[in-house]
């Protein structure tokens, strides 16, 4: 039997001050493989669009870092617009994430824009090798630790919704197929 029905949805409400709140379970892995399928998902499409263009493995390592922030920033209103029309993006919607403000409804573009600026800077360190492993370290202990990130503290209220067997398993080969994908780009066959 199932016991999604049994599981509560978990959330952090950001006018309760940290120090009272109890420990959730807030899902750390979740939103990270998210984040990378989304980012990951925009990247290829990038990629095909730049195809003809450039020639992408002839880059130098250098570029190709640039070349990733650049695709990084431009990734930033393109959630945005995503979290204030549609509500999701594929890797929170195959996660059961959701995004809101503190009345539940879907984001602003102004608000989306706000967070996806603060998550690339915040929790990416702006796609820098080295720096963006230390932020996402520094982000997930603070999410385990005090409920919220930096970014969503304040005005957004963040749902974490239990996956159903069906869906755990689209996000188990979801992230497989990423690590696949991730492999073969760098050895250079894809």
């Amino acid at each position: 039997m199932n016991n999604v029905a049994n599981e509560k949805i978990v959330y952090v409400d950001p006018r309760v001050p940290l120090r009272e709140k109890p420990r959730y379970n807030v899902r750390p892995w979740h939103r990270y493989w998210a984040r990378m399928i989304d980012v990951f998902v925009f990247s290829l499409i990038l990629d095909l669009a730049l195809f003809f263009a450039i020639d992408l493995l002839s880059l130098s390592r250098a570029e190709s870092i640039g070349l990733g922030i650049c695709f990084l920033l431009v990734w930033v209103p393109v959630e945005a617009i995503l979290l204030s029309t549609a509500g999701s993006t594929l890797g929170k919607w195959l996660f059961n994430i959701r995004v809101r403000d503190l009345n539940g409804d879907k984001l602003s573009l102004r608000a989306a824009l706000k967070r996806g600026f603060k998550v690339f800077l915040r929790g990416m360190g702006g796609g820098i090798p080295l720096v963006s492993f230390f932020c996402m370290l520094s982000a997930h202990s603070r999410l385990v630790d005090q409920g919220a990130t930096s970014w969503d503290q304040g005005d957004l209220k963040i749902e974490h919704i239990p996956l159903g067997l069906f869906k755990k398993l689209i996000c188990i080969a979801a992230v497989i197929g990423y690590l696949y994908l991730r492999f073969i780009e760098k050895i250079h066959l894809f």
